[in-house]
């Protein structure tokens, strides 16, 4: 998968599937990144390399968005860091600060995405 992609640029997508609400993409990356969707549910699966994903973090503008603990709104839930290779899933709310905060050479990711409002 990796070969099919420019080695120039850091962060690489191709679309797979367009259903408005909902998309899967392949994600393509060397370097650390940082994502934020409002409105849109990630399930990740990884294809190739390894890093660690991180979720809930603040920005560099000083946000952090987290959904609160589901069934108890008044617990925030602070997000992960965790190690991920190849085999991992690993499924991210919407409204949450995610991305990975350390890339090994490469990782490249399954992207299943639909918005939590559909």
């Amino acid at each position: 998968i990796a070969e099919q992609n420019s080695t120039k640029s850091t962060s690489q997508t191709k679309r797979m599937i367009e259903g408005g609400h909902f998309n899967v993409n392949i994600r393509n990356i060397t370097e650390p990144s940082v994502e934020f969707h409002e409105r849109t549910i990630d399930t990740w699966v990884v294809l190739q390399g390894s890093g660690t994903a991180v979720t809930g973090f603040s920005t560099a503008t000083g946000n952090a968005h987290v959904e609160p603990v589901r069934g108890n709104p008044g617990v925030p839930n602070t997000g992960v860091e965790v190690p991920m290779k190849v085999g991992d899933v690993m499924f991210v709310p919407s409204n949450m600060t995610h991305g990975f905060s350390k890339v090994d050479g490469r990782m490249v990711w399954l992207n299943i995405r639909w918005d939590s409002n559909y």
